[in-house]
């Protein structure tokens, strides 16, 4: 009478040759996540910042600052017209989603009227996602 099923070195093969698939799609699947989570971040501040030019556009004006300013609900000057949540919804649950610390900040600078999107631990230095920063990279 013959016994079915496997036999201890079959085991150890099947082991090992699943081992080494699961070794190279792992690194493939965390750029792949990092990789969404960066397209996440850079949707969101182009959100916000069609958001505040889509204010701007109906008259809002944003709060004097110098520097980088977080992005909160009350921004514009007129915050009895203008919240920054007639235009987000959910605004106090956007958080960047490479970093859970992180904020989104702005700044504008009304002499060349440019609006820039960055985030970071803080309003110091943080990092211009939008728009895009040029890439120092060939090909991408």
């Amino acid at each position: 009478m013959k016994k079915k099923g496997f036999t201890l070195l079959e085991m150890i093969i099947v082991l090992a040759i699943m081992s080494i698939i699961v070794s190279i799609a792992a690194p493939q699947t965390m750029k792949a996540l990092q990789k969404s989570k960066q397209t996440a971040d850079l949707l969101t501040a182009k959100t916000i910042a069609v958001a505040i030019q889509e204010a701007m556009a109906e008259g809002a004006e944003l709060s004097a600052t110098t520097g980088w300013a977080k992005v909160e609900n009350n921004i514009f000057t007129d915050t009895t017209n203008y919240t920054l949540s007639n235009y987000i919804e959910n605004l106090s649950s956007l958080k960047p989603k490479q970093n859970a610390n992180y904020d989104f900040y702005y700044n504008y600078n009304i002499n060349d009227n440019t609006l820039k999107i960055g985030v970071g631990e803080n309003n110091e230095n943080p990092t211009v996602i939008y728009p895009e920063p040029e890439s120092s990279e060939s090909g991408s």
